[in-house]
């Protein structure tokens, strides 16, 4: 009995062993078994492990390979595909992929690939293709928005579509896309020139002391100083938008220089307010400075002349015995002259084997 009871605990638990391998074996996480083809539309993407562009990359696939597909999720604002390549398996962005059989049709690849990703941390939608237009709603980095069919005529902004509902324009420079969106109809209007400030739009100081002028430029008189954190009321600006003009609480008006503020409301967005530009400053003429006297100059001092080189006439070695007293009998010459011309500073010190210059 006990031999057969500890066969039978030895049958349950290699049971559980092949189970929990073949647990294991099968992939976790994937939504469905294959159930479909799509093409890659982007350069090259990463296939992740997990639906998380954090998670360990699991193979790269290139721009129109095929893949298998499987289900869909959503994570981290997009829609992610499964797919299977290579004998592997994992997660991709739908945004690159297009559907080209059944499988796909859950996820965000579009049949016509009319759509962008935010490539950006924050990406504003606005009313109207420019920046000066307000903003009506914000996406995140790796939002899909869908091209609502028209474009600016510059090529920098496009309509596009949310999920819900919302419709807007956005900077093309801050999508990635495959799609020509300059192939897109150009949606007609003017940029609306504003004739009033955005309610309750301030400015904040930035820098440390900035002084408030009477005009919009430096050579305009100083009105008064504000301080960094200071707020101001926004009025108007110049025509490029380098100046501002504002309001303070005290009722005191000029005009900042807008490179020292932060607006809560586009720059572009206030109205122009035209001034008349000041006529050049006529500087003081300084006084000349007064003519020194001149010098005279350094007088000029005669030129002393040079003593003749002392020619030697001949050569004469003194001898043992011999004194330059009966040296210079000898040659007829002065003592004193041929001391001289030797430099001999004593006359009774000479030595034998000495050699004298005779003048």
């Amino acid at each position: 009995m006990l031999k057969l009871a500890s066969f039978r605990n030895r049958t349950v638990m290699a049971v559980i062993v092949i189970v929990a391998i073949v647990a294991g074996l099968a992939p976790m996480g994937r939504a469905a078994a294959q159930s479909g083809t799509a093409t890659v539309t982007c350069v090259a993407e990463d296939v992740h492990s997990s639906p998380d562009i954090y998670s360990s990359k699991v193979a790269t696939l290139y721009q129109n390979q095929s893949v298998s597909t499987g289900g869909t999720t959503s994570a981290q604002g997009t829609t992610w595909i499964a797919v299977y390549v290579s004998g592997a398996s994992g997660w991709v962005k739908s945004v690159c992929l297009q559907a080209t059989s059944s499988g796909t049709s859950g996820g965000q690849a579009s049949a016509t690939g009319a759509y962008g990703v935010v490539n950006t941390g924050a990406l504003n939608l606005r009313s109207g293709p420019g920046a000066q237009y307000a903003s009506i709603f914000s996406v995140y980095r790796g939002a899909v928005l869908y091209f609502a069919g028209t474009r600016s005529a510059d090529n920098r902004w496009v309509k596009v579509s949310l999920d819900n509902g919302v419709v807007g324009w956005v900077n093309v420079g801050y999508l990635s896309t495959g799609y020509p969106y300059w192939t897109l109809p150009v949606e007609s209007g003017q940029v609306p020139t504003p004739t009033t400030p955005p309610s309750g739009s301030f400015a904040t100081v930035t820098t440390g002391a900035l002084n408030v002028r009477s005009g919009p430029g430096w050579w305009y008189s100083k009105v008064t100083s504000l301080y960094r954190g200071a707020t101001a009321s926004l009025l108007s600006r110049n025509a490029d938008g380098s100046w501002v003009k504002i309001s303070l609480s005290n009722g005191v008006a000029g005009w900042v220089n807008a490179g020292y503020i932060t607006p809560s409301v586009g720059i572009l967005s206030l109205p122009v307010e035209s001034v008349s530009v000041p006529t050049t400053p006529t500087y003081p003429t300084y006084p000349t400075y007064p003519t020194y006297p001149t010098y005279p100059t350094v007088p000029t001092y005669p030129t002393y002349p040079t003593y003749p080189t002392t020619t030697c006439r001949t050569y004469h070695t003194v001898a043992a015995g011999e004194n330059l007293f009966r040296i210079s009998l000898a040659y007829n010459v002065s003592l004193y002259t041929l001391a001289s011309v030797n430099g001999i500073y004593d006359t009774s010190r000479i030595y034998a084997g000495q050699r004298l210059c005779i003048p």
